[in-house]
């Protein structure tokens, strides 16, 4: 016997049974999507008031689609929306704590809607190509979190929702719909609110009548009548021609029903009320469209099928693995049985952690640990200022060792009131504790597991102490496992761990408090050990443990006695330059106000264009909501007639040569060794490139007479050396003919020919002695252009030249370099298939947009796949040089040389006069044998008293001063 609504004001059961029906047999055997027929239906209830929440799928979809770029797994399947999609059921399911979730979809087929009206949601677009196949993946995440999907063939997804939360809220349960949908805002009661998504995935607004009051100017049961008059474009409904939003608000909060406006139109003056006498029928089938039906006929429904029920952890793991979710992995366990929310544990179990500051129990520390794994974490601010450790037992030795978290201060913060440059004013250094820990980090038996190994590596080295490179850098692991995403600690803990730390160490410690600041390192520390183990994992899986271990880690004390060593820069000449910069950017400002007939701010755009555009009456461009643009390619297009516009561009340049430059890096000097030391980034570049900070010594200016004043100031550090720079020849181009295999590139350069003289001859079809300088320059652009898939406007653009000659040199490239052209075909569609691009050492990069429906945006991503593997390998190759020239220096050690600079294809060393010539061979011969490739690697070799006045060594004289480029 069916259960009966009026049998019991409660409601819950009958005859103090349950409710059961065919619907949870189906479900307990797998089948969680009911296409129900339309036919009558039998209410089931709840066991007891309940907490339920009903999911509009299709809303959160759609919403999660757009709001999230494309993400592909390893299949190449676009995932984005499914992604979006899942983290917010995980969101619902942790911060509303429902006891019963059930997901509605739209049914395929026409609905009761567009059999009353044809030209119902006429207008909208189809549904884009790539999210089509997500709708599946998403039905599958609910199936295997067990939360049922329902839907009815004739009627949409909102009138079930408005069905389910009817039958709920009549039942007494609170009942919340998800939705960005704001139709569903008319379902609003007492019992129903509406969580609605306000921006992206996270952001969200909860409405109760009141907020929909507030929204719409209407109540909830109003807002069918709202829409009947003022229409709906998004679903084709017409509603009444002339009535927008704000007069359709003001009809019904007079009127009260939709009616009741059309009983009274006669009576309303002016085209308002002909237009309600004309439309009226009209506006009635639109009340008929936007009205929630919430007497949808389910059959053998019950609420029992959707209450929250303990998944099953092993199938929804493996289904994230295959969505490449890997950030959402820790959530299957997490999340696998629905409990309040604070009954909720942190999953990690993490260890209290002690402050340990007694010098003789650190020393007993010392010994307990030696030979074990040990998680670290580094607080530090303008020095070393504390260490947690953390360890989970005794790995090298046989010795049992307890679970140990420990803060050990070496410093304290300084009064907030006292510059931390004051150096009387930092508090005393423990010297005492470090010394009874360093016996510890000087184990070369112990490993260490710590985020950035190489600035623990620099602060203990400031220190006094050999800290042993027995470790595993969780920081650059993520990055090799994916170098475009985010490796902040907190990003790979949640990422990997499922659980972001709300930690600021530095914040901590400068606020002074001790206990908050240990407990945060502690935890710090032991969630660097829990990350070894999947990391390492995941490496393996993606095949760049390899990267990792023979290329990242070795790098790191590299570039730590880079950055302690520091480069010497002549300070007084630097002072001279900005003297000089000063009195040109004067002379080139007056100059711009006589040509102007006035004073203005010229960095100002708002008063340039005033200038330009409205005083002078110079061409411009299209006008935005800022005005005119002022930008460099405008002003670069003006440049040729306008002489004020010249001067501008140079006093840009000139003031931003002084102020980046000239005037920011004495102050960078640190006074106690008089070198700059800048900081080299492993973990920043997608392709593998290095980079530096503070300052960043990468873009000094090398093209201009300016820059290279900048240059001759950088200095060897000793007294009568000189610097040796080293550069690759043409080293991405060379990388280009060995992974493509082209044989006629491979040939130029197998006969030392030069290549963009080779190329000059093919695209232009001319002989060796007809090639101008002029073709020989294009010729240059296009070797480098068409390989990373320029397009022919861009190489018009880059060229000079017209569209249909840019379209001819490309033709012709491609026809005399096949192999390039093969190759540019081969990896998209590797790309396409794979998700992602490789360098000869297997370094990968994802190519998360390589299938974007977006043809701009899969356009880029497709040039991305071309470039990747050239210019990531050539940094490998750079990174294997570095490896291999330190090994070299360090078996010669009659050798006095330093490295000091990594820039773009080259490294720059400094070196006593004497040994030049050995340290030239050896340099050269480290590069060139770095790596094997199909054609000679050429190294240019010059030195000088400066970096600007290098020049090349004997063996290169023949070699072009531009071969590098």
């Amino acid at each position: 016997m069916p259960c009966s609504r009026d049998f019991n004001p409660s409601g819950y059961s009958w005859a103090g049974r349950p409710c059961y029906g065919q619907a949870g047999r189906l479900r307990s055997q797998g089948y969680p999507y009911f296409p129900f027929p339309t036919s009558s239906y039998i209410l089931y209830y709840m066991d007891t008031k309940a907490k339920v929440v009903i999911i509009d799928s299709y809303s959160l979809l759609y919403r999660a689609y757009y709001a999230l770029p494309p993400l592909t797994n390893k299949a190449g399947e676009v995932t984005n929306a499914v992604y979006g999609f899942t983290n917010m059921l995980f969101k619902l399911l942790d911060e509303v704590v429902p006891e019963y979730v059930v997901a509605a979809f739209d049914m395929h087929g026409a609905t009761f809607r567009h059999e009353a009206s044809a030209d119902y949601k006429a207008t909208r677009k189809p549904m884009p190509d790539d999210l089509r196949p997500q709708i599946p993946m998403a039905r599958e995440v609910l199936e295997t979190m067990g939360i049922p999907v329902y839907g009815v063939v004739g009627f949409e997804a909102d009138d079930v929702i408005g069905t389910l939360a009817r039958m709920a809220a009549d039942e007494g349960h609170d009942v919340i719909v998800v939705t960005s949908d704001k139709d569903a805002l008319q379902l609003v009661n007492d019992r129903v609110s509406v969580l609605s998504l306000k921006k992206g995935m996270t952001e969200t607004v909860t409405y109760d009548a009141a907020g929909v009051v507030e929204r719409l100017g209407v109540m909830p049961a109003q807002v069918p009548d709202l829409k009947a008059l003022m229409g709906d474009n998004s679903d084709n409904i017409p509603g009444v021609p002339g009535i927008g939003e704000k007069t359709a608000g003001k009809l019904v909060a007079e009127y009260g029903t939709l009616e009741a406006v059309l009983a009274a139109a006669a009576n309303i003056k002016g085209k308002l009320g002909a237009s309600l006498v004309t439309y009226a029928e009209q506006a009635r089938m639109s009340l008929h469209l936007a009205t929630i039906d919430t007497n949808v006929p389910l059959e053998d429904f019950h609420w029992e099928g959707c209450r929250r029920t303990p998944w099953d952890a092993e199938k929804l793991r493996a289904l994230f693995t295959h969505l490449n979710f890997r950030s959402l992995l820790a959530r299957v366990d997490a999340n696998a049985a629905p409990v309040a929310a604070a009954e909720k544990a942190d999953f990690t179990a993490l260890s209290p952690t002690s402050v340990l500051a007694d010098a003789k129990e650190i020393a007993k520390l010392t010994e307990k640990l030696r030979g074990t794994t040990c998680g670290i974490a580094l607080v530090a601010d303008n020095g070393l200022a504390g260490l947690a450790i953390a360890s989970l037992g005794a790995h090298a030795s046989s010795v049992p060792v307890d679970t140990v978290s420990v803060y050990i201060p070496l410093r304290e913060a300084p009064p907030k009131q006292v510059s931390l440059f004051d150096d009387n004013a930092k508090p005393a250094f423990n010297e005492a504790n470090l010394r009874a820990l360093a016996p510890l980090l000087e184990d070369a038996e112990t490993r260490w597991v710590v985020f950035d190994v190489k600035e623990l590596l620099l602060a203990l080295r400031g220190a006094g102490v050999s800290f042993r490179m027995n470790a595993f850098d969780v920081m650059l692991a993520g990055y090799v496992i994916d170098p475009t995403g985010r490796f902040t600690h907190a990003d790979l803990v949640e990422s990997f761990l499922g659980h972001r730390p709300p930690v600021d160490l530095h914040a901590l410690w400068a606020a002074g408090e001790l206990a908050a600041l240990a407990t945060a390192a502690g935890e710090m520390a032991q969630l660097n050990l829990r990350l070894e183990a999947p990391m390492a994992d995941d490496m393996d899986e993606k095949g760049v443990t390899k990267v990792y271990q023979e290329l990242e880690l070795p790098l790191v004390p590299i570039l730590a006695e880079m950055t302690a060593r520091g480069m010497a820069l002549d300070t007084a000449k630097l002072g001279d330059i900005s003297a000089e910069l000063g009195m040109r950017i004067y002379e080139v400002e007056g100059e711009i106000y006589r040509l102007a007939g006035e004073r203005f701010t010229i960095n100002s755009p708002k008063q340039l264009q005033t200038i330009l555009f409205e005083k002078l009456g110079l061409q411009h461009g299209r006008k935005t909501k800022t005005g005119y643009s002022t930008g460099a390619d405008t002003l670069a297009l003006l440049s040729e007639d306008n002489e004020i516009v010249r001067d501008v561009i140079l006093y840009r340049e000139l003031s931003k040569l002084k102020s980046t430059y000239v005037d920011a890096l004495p102050p960078m000097v640190n006074p106690a060794t008089g070198h700059i030391h800048t900081h080299w980034n492993q973990a920043i570049a997608a392709t593998g490139r290095l980079s530096s900070k503070d300052p960043n010594l990468q873009n000094i200016p090398i093209r201009t007479a300016e820059g290279r004043e900048i240059r001759a100031c950088f200095i060897p550090g000793e007294t009568g050396w000189v610097l040796l720079a080293a550069d690759y020849s043409q080293i991405e181009l060379r990388v280009l003919a060995h992974i493509t295999g082209d044989e006629a590139m491979t040939e130029v350069f197998r006969k030392g020919e030069d290549l963009h003289t080779a190329t000059a001859m093919h695209v232009f079809g001319v002989s060796a002695d007809a090639v101008t300088r002029e073709m020989r320059r294009i010729a240059k652009v296009v070797n480098f252009a068409i390989p990373y898939g320029t397009t022919a406007f861009g190489l018009a653009t880059q060229t000079g030249v017209s569209r249909e000659v840019a379209e001819e040199l490309r033709r012709n490239y491609l026809e005399r370099f096949s192999g390039i052209a093969q190759y540019m075909i081969d990896v998209v569609a590797r790309a396409r298939h794979d998700g992602y691009v490789t360098t000869v050492l297997g370094r990968r990069r994802p190519i998360p947009d390589i299938n974007a429906a977006n043809p701009n945006v899969r356009q880029a991503a497709e040039r991305t796949a071309i470039n990747t593997p050239i210019q990531g390998s050539a940094a490998d190759i750079m990174k294997l040089a570095m490896l291999r020239l330190n090994r070299e220096l360090q078996d010669h050690k009659e050798l006095h040389a330093h490295l000091l600079l990594q820039v773009h294809d080259e490294v720059v060393l400094e070196t006593p006069p004497a040994e030049v010539d050995a340290l030239a061979a050896l340099t050269r011969a480290s590069m060139r044998e770095a790596y094997p490739l199909s054609v000679p690697m050429e190294v240019e070799v010059k030195v000088g008293p400066n970096w600007r006045d290098v020049s090349p060594q004997v063996e290169d004289l023949g070699v072009e001063l531009d071969a590098h480029d």
